[in-house]
């Protein structure tokens, strides 16, 4: 089944190229794309997308605030962001409007296709260097290798770019997450990433 996705921007030209390149991806499928975030929620509840993309760095400045209403109107719906000046302050007050992914325009385009599939699962899927530093709450109980690949998860990379990065075999890296997952009581490895991320083991 595809990947509904709405696209949103200021401008028409590069919400047109987004929405157009996005809806190549074999299990993606553009429904609609908007140039005005007022006009966001209508849509949003019209279509029913599993994402939202958008890009924050041409919209209005109460952005957050418009994505936060969508979240509580429709809570099924994940929201990955596209961000010029993406800081550890904008990442943590999107997360409290309850967008799951931040992607830099810096980032490449696999990377942004990654975080749009976690936000359709609910998963919470972005750099952690985007986030605030905040001691641990308890003692972790991953190990060093499990935290790499939860901490690669959560930037959207693949199991083969773990694996590429990690210097190790995909099948040790499907062994490593699925421990993890264990670990954690988690669903899959993005969820696992969540919860790591939310505890500040990442």
């Amino acid at each position: 089944m595809s990947i509904r996705i709405v696209v949103a921007g200021k401008y028409a030209l590069p919400v047109e190229i987004l929405a157009r390149y996005l809806d190549t991806v074999p299990d993606f499928s553009v429904v609609g794309s908007v140039k005005q975030h007022d006009d966001l929620l209508s849509v949003v509840a019209l279509v029913e997308p599993a994402v939202v993309v958008v890009e924050t760095g041409t919209m209005d400045d109460d952005v957050l605030g418009v994505l936060a209403q969508l979240r509580t109107a429709q809570p099924q719906c994940g929201v990955a962001l596209i961000e010029s000046q993406s800081s550890p302050a904008f990442t943590d007050q999107a997360i409290r409007a309850g967008v799951l992914s931040v992607v830099s325009l810096q980032a490449e385009l696999p990377y942004l296709i990654g975080a749009i599939r976690g936000a359709a699962v609910g998963c919470l899927t972005m750099d952690p260097g985007l986030f605030n530093f905040h001691p641990a709450s308890h003692h972790c109980p991953l190990s060093a290798r499990e935290t790499d690949v939860l901490r690669l998860t959560a930037s959207g990379a693949s199991l083969k770019e773990i694996a590429r990065d990690l210097y190790l075999a995909v099948g040790t890296v499907r062994n490593l997450a699925s421990t993890a997952i264990r670990k954690l009581q988690a669903r899959n490895r993005f969820d696992a990433a969540r919860i790591a991320t939310e505890q500040r083991w990442l």
